[in-house]
């Protein structure tokens, strides 16, 4: 996922295009943390995931 300013991008496999994008990021340009957010009762697995500035 890449984060610049209100904008978001989602990136799955190594894909070079973004399989979501994001426009207006609901808290604005700031500072912050990141949460990845499922569905209650929906099972979701993440692995391989960076952060970096």
């Amino acid at each position: 996922m890449e984060v610049s300013g209100v904008k978001a991008r989602l990136f799955v496999n190594d894909t070079r295009e973004p399989v979501l994008i994001g426009n207006g990021l609901k808290q604005g340009d700031g500072i912050g943390t990141l949460a990845l957010w499922v569905g209650m009762e929906t099972k979701r697995y993440f692995a391989n995931l960076r952060l970096s500035e």
